[in-house]
């Protein structure tokens, strides 16, 4: 059984809620002056979340089909707390900004600035103080970490040394700022993307 303590705050528009008890919602939509986001699960360990800002984005489900997963909700004032028996996820009401932390608390990652949609596509930015990074396909370099590299990829999956990755599907030319321009932070643009969609992975 799934335990869900129902949102209250009139910020999650999108779906009725469920009464508690419920042990068939995975997918949580939240709808903002600013835009909208999909929190769906995939299991215990693993959610997509979809950032967009209009109608028309974030209007596809997960890839693969989702578990049974037992999702606990809080509304806590200026943010909504998402937690499963591995991961504890919030979302800022206004900004829609994303952290994840492990179950007991660890910092996993989080989003230093809220993502925005600018004329030449979408900026993801995310804070990087200590961690490596892995992934991001074939290159030319034979260097494995790839922190503090600027990279453009056709392959968007990348690990980081905190023990999650990240899998972006957003339609797109992708570019990772890692660490290079900012050493305590990495950014993701992504050309010609009209909202910003991932799955992370635990």
């Amino acid at each position: 059984m799934r335990l869900l303590i129902a949102l209250a705050g009139g910020l999650l528009l999108a779906a009725p809620l469920p009464s508690a008890g419920d042990s068939t919602v995975s997918r949580f939509p939240i709808q903002t002056r600013h835009g909208r986001a999909i929190l769906e699960w995939v299991n215990n360990s693993s959610f997509r979340f979809c950032r967009g800002w209009d109608e028309n984005s974030c209007t596809g489900r997960a890839a693969k089909e989702s578990e049974e997963v037992r999702v606990e909700t809080l509304d806590a004032g200026g943010y909504f707390e998402f937690r499963t028996q591995y991961l504890r996820v919030t979302v800022q009401k206004e900004s829609l900004r994303l952290r994840v932390t492990t179950a007991e608390g660890l910092p996993l990652m989080e989003e230093s600035r809220e993502a925005t949609r600018t004329a030449d596509g979408i900026v993801i930015e995310r804070t990087a103080a200590t961690e490596r990074f892995y992934g991001l396909g074939a290159r030319p370099d034979s260097s494995i970490d790839v922190r503090g590299q600027l990279v453009k990829t056709e392959t968007p999956f990348l690990m980081s040394s905190r023990g999650y990755g990240l899998y972006h599907v957003t339609p797109g030319e992708y570019f990772f700022d890692l660490a290079h321009s900012q050493r305590e932070c990495y950014r993701i643009t992504v050309r010609n993307g009209s909202w910003a969609d991932y799955y992370f992975y635990y």
